[in-house]
């Protein structure tokens, strides 16, 4: 059953946005080769007005600017292929992406910094499974994979404006590599075991123009084994399951430092993280489900949290792994009372971190990642989704941290206790020639977090309400759609003290095709 699907998006908004998207399908339910390609472009001015406050402890100085340097011109592409080989199934994708434009800064000072950025990243897997027949599960899986990744990353700061005013050309370059092979096995109806090895290797080749010394590439070599098992049965009229599983990495890195002052210093290190964890889940009665679990782990820092970005986020080669002990417990309830239905989902975690990586603030609007000899977080998450018959959904989420520097006695910095979001929607129609219309309001809420380590500078909360509207015409093949953000104009800051979009609004028209 061959059905051949397109679609096509445009759409305008606030501040100069422009945006296209096109995508085409051939899918074959019987097994024959598949594929699906996707491009699109965006296109942003970024020149919305904020708030500039130059003296801060100075009331009445206040005036409202216009973001420059913002714009920003972005494209995307994706093509996906599958199709049966050797009695499985195989399938390649490749992604790529790019972006150019302005480095705006954290308030008015930076006029003049471009960055460029570039990505491509590709996979290649075969997968086979043994023939189901009547079971649920097939008795065996095996899956080998094949991908890797490049990234360049430009930034050209001529008059030093960002950070300590040290002039930048930067052409870095990122490449990943990774090998793949997993297997999983039902032994017997109520236990089955997967195993997965894998191998990775990742450079970063740093380059600025503008320093006489060069520094070498960085390198990054990890081998990973990991196996799981699954027991599952009934106690009495109680389904349960129990997941054991144990991974081992082997990273052995080669650093060298790209940050102001320690340009080219060296740093080498063979670390072996482990990874063990033990979770349960129980379904007393239909419709309640009880989890829990405990784990110990390794993690190693990332690329990112080594060597930043060259511009806002700096790295550090330095950063010692990340080794955790963790343990939650959580119920998820799904019921229905006439034409309600809904579920809800609550978690209780706690997580105890040895030379956890966080970020401070500097008075440079820049990120530092630095390790944290000893840190907890305590928190809770409560998620709900629900409907009261055809017409009317809604979907929240909400999450309270307590992130703490056992050390210093203190909050960790850039860590809201408290996040939140909740969207009503309401569906209407058919009308004739409309489909249905969806009306739908939103807020989310991000808490007060400190930006420094002694929690002496308060980033403030923000709460930010939005709506939106889609009419679905022509038998689904037409829908637009009109959202509106920040609809109190309040003109936040992220974490960073970077002024956020005020007032926005944006338009998309959606057309859509399928054909047996």
């Amino acid at each position: 059953d061959e059905r051949n699907l397109a679609e096509a998006s445009a759409g305008a908004g606030s501040f100069g946005l422009f945006h296209g998207r096109l995508t085409a399908a051939v899918v074959d339910g019987d097994g024959a080769p598949s594929w699906t390609a996707s491009a699109g472009a965006v296109h942003s001015d970024g020149d919305f007005p904020f708030t500039y406050d130059p003296t801060a402890l100075v009331p009445g100085d206040e005036r409202e600017v216009r973001r420059h340097n913002a714009d920003v011109d972005e494209g995307h592409g994706l093509v996906h292929f599958t199709t049966r080989a050797g009695g499985g199934r195989l399938e390649a994708a490749l992604l790529g992406f790019g972006r150019a434009g302005g480095v705006p800064g954290p308030a008015i000072q930076v006029s003049n910094a471009r960055r460029a950025t570039s990505r491509l990243a590709g996979t290649v897997a075969w997968e086979r499974e043994a023939d189901r027949g009547a079971r649920a599960r097939a008795p065996w899986r095996v899956r080998v994979s094949a991908g890797g990744s490049y990234a360049r990353d430009a930034l050209a700061d001529r008059l030093g404006e960002i950070g300590l005013g040290r002039a930048r050309v930067t052409d870095d370059r990122t490449t990943r590599a990774r090998l793949l092979a997993a297997g999983e096995a039902e032994i017997t109806d109520w236990l089955a075991v997967t195993a997965v090895v894998s191998g990775t290797h990742e450079q970063h080749r740093p380059h600025d123009a503008l320093r006489e010394a060069a520094v070498g590439p960085s390198e990054r070599w990890a081998g990973a084994a990991a196996a799981e098992a699954r027991l599952s049965g009934r106690l009495g009229d109680a389904r349960f399951e129990i997941r054991p599983s144990a991974r081992v990495r082997v990273i052995r890195s080669r650093l060298f430092e790209v940050a102001a002052g320690r340009e080219g210093q060296e740093d080498r290190s063979l670390v072996t993280a482990p990874t063990l964890r033990l979770g349960g889940a129980i379904e007393p009665v239909r419709g309640l489900a009880l989890t829990a679990s405990v784990a110990t782990a390794t993690r190693a820092p990332s690329f990112l949290e080594l060597f930043g970005d060259r511009a806002f986020l700096l790295g550090d080669t330095r950063l010692e792994p990340e080794r955790s002990v963790a343990v939650d417990a959580g119920a998820l309830a799904r019921g229905r009372l006439g034409a309600a239905r809904g579920s809800v989902e609550a978690r209780v975690f706690a997580t105890f971190v040895d030379d956890l990586v966080r970020y401070r603030r500097t008075a440079q609007s820049q990120a530092v990642p630095e390790n944290v000899a000893r840190a907890r977080t305590v928190g809770a998450e409560v998620g709900l989704r629900g409907d009261i018959g055809r017409h009317v959904g809604i979907a929240g989420a909400l999450t309270w941290l307590a992130p703490e520097d056992l050390d210093l006695g203190r909050s960790l910095p850039l860590r809201p206790r408290l996040t939140a979001y909740a969207r009503p929607e309401l569906r209407l129609g058919p009308f004739g020639a409309v489909g249905h219309v969806v009306v739908f309001a939103d807020v989310a809420h991000v808490g007060a977090m400190f930006a420094d380590p002694q929690n002496l500078v308060v980033v403030p909360s923000r709460t930010l309400l939005g709506a939106g509207a889609a009419v679905v015409l022509l038998d689904d093949h037409l829908v637009v759609s009109a959202t509106g953000s920040d609809l109190f104009d309040s003109r936040p800051s992220d974490v960073l003290g970077f002024p956020l979009p005020g007032r926005s609004v944006e338009v998309t028209v959606t057309g859509r095709t399928e054909a047996l």
